[in-house]
């Protein structure tokens, strides 16, 4: 007997020389494995062996199942039925469910939820009565974004389920790492806000290896949501900026930034930002996808520099759809009530009942959504209108409130709004 390493180098020799004979390449292979298994384990070993791998290979399902197929497709080609089997499939997707898709990517703006809503669910009914889980994913994809949109948490969640499971499938390997992007904007939700990093890392690495260009968007929109709540929004300053610069043509990091730099106190830079997205009644936005977002970040940062002229235009822009849940891209995550920052603009012209009334919707909404940070956020913003109006008989209100967002925020880790709570308190009970 020979070592194997010996044995390997002689057997591709050999089988390189055999193949320069003519002689078939599974005789060549066969034979030359046969004659390497003796020469490194011996005559009756090698021969057990051999008829081992050589049962287990006759046994596999695929040796049994392939066949068939195989079987299966000629007779559909010899009696000329393929053509009719594709021609059918093709007439059923153009009539019953390609227009479902372009009605969905036509009209994802800030008009037309219903019919969105709609749409998604008759897609999914389609791509199912067509055998087409694929399209059904998508067609979930879009619907979980409708159902965070409408701030209707369980047929969310539920929806989640449902596509979680059903990428899981071998079949669906391209569409699976997308399920760890819709679990992390369940943590973020939730303010699970260490769960939410190491799944939107996950989904970072899943997209990566697809070559998904979106996915360094969807990352940074779901780290940036989750630096907010942290109160770590400083950290996200360079990156917002890198990525406005990169992309010059996604206003949405620009508004980011906005938002962020005022967060941070540089008002300045923050201004100068506002003003050159704002102007002209934000006539720079397209009313696409991600014009809503883009409003309700420059709405924060007109709320955070108390801004009443700023705030005035986009107030105006954002009331019409007072009663949505802030929604990114095709359900990438979520900035709270639009409610809240419309009461948010109305503390900063000083508008107190529009801005109470505000206030007491998006806490409804956000209660529904079961977006505790965001819960926790509108409480404060209340707290902080309350103080700002000045009167002496909404001390305690406010200093309520200021406790209730407090004891919310220390439950979850947001550091930031903890203490922003806690000086709020000492705010009111000062005034």
């Amino acid at each position: 007997m020979i070592d194997q390493p010996g044995a390997g180098v002689v057997g591709v020799i050999a089988l390189l020389a055999l193949l320069l004979t003519g002689m078939p390449i599974g005789i060549a292979l066969g034979l030359v494995g046969l004659v390497g298994l003796v020469a490194t384990l011996g005559l009756e070993p090698a021969l057990i062996k051999s008829g081992v791998l050589l049962f287990e290979t006759l046994t596999r399902y695929e040796l049994g199942v392939l066949p068939l197929f195989m079987l299966m497709a000629h007779l559909c080609f010899v009696a000329e039925a393929s053509r009719d089997f594709f021609d059918v499939a093709a007439r059923f997707l153009r009539k019953h469910v390609a227009p479902h898709v372009t009605r969905i990517v036509a009209l994802w703006g800030p008009d037309g939820f219903e019919e969105r809503a709609s749409e998604s669910t008759g897609l999914i009914q389609n791509a199912e009565e067509a055998g087409d889980q694929e399209l059904s994913l998508i067609g979930r994809v879009f619907r979980i974004a409708t159902l965070l949109e409408a701030a209707e948490r369980e047929d969310f969640d539920r929806e989640i389920d449902t596509f979680c499971r059903l990428a899981a499938s071998p079949r669906h390997e391209s569409t699976q790492w997308y399920a760890s992007l819709f679990r992390a904007m369940q943590a973020t939700t939730d303010g699970r806000f260490e769960d939410a990093e190491r799944l939107a890392r996950k989904f970072l690495a899943g997209g990566r290896r697809f070559q998904d260009a979106n996915v360094v968007h969807a990352f940074g929109v779901l780290i940036a949501t989750v630096r907010w709540h942290q109160g770590r929004s400083h950290e996200m300053i360079d990156g917002l900026y890198d990525l406005s610069v990169r992309y010059p043509t996604l206003l949405g990091w620009r508004c980011a930034l906005a938002a962020f730099l005022a967060d941070n106190g540089q008002r300045e830079r923050a201004m100068r930002e506002l003003a050159w997205i704002a102007r002209d009644g934000l006539s720079r936005l397209p009313r696409d996808m991600h014009w809503l977002l883009c409003t309700a970040l420059l709405a924060e940062a007109c709320g955070i520099l108390a801004d009443a002229g700023w705030s005035a235009v986009v107030y105006k822009q954002l009331k019409p759809y007072r009663n949505r849940m802030i929604v990114f891209g095709y359900g990438v995550g979520s900035w709270g009530s639009a409610s809240r920052l419309l009461g948010i603009l109305a503390t900063s012209m000083s508008k107190w009942a529009e801005a109470e009334k505000h206030f007491r919707e998006s806490l409804a909404q956000e209660v529904r959504a079961g977006a505790q940070p965001w819960v926790a956020w509108t409480i404060l913003s209340y707290a902080r209108m309350l103080i700002a109006q000045g009167r002496v008989s909404d001390r305690d209100r406010a200093a309520e409130s200021a406790r209730a967002a407090r004891r919310i925020a220390s439950a979850l880790g947001m550091t930031g709004l903890t203490e922003q709570a806690s000086k709020l308190l000492d705010c009111a009970y000062r005034s």
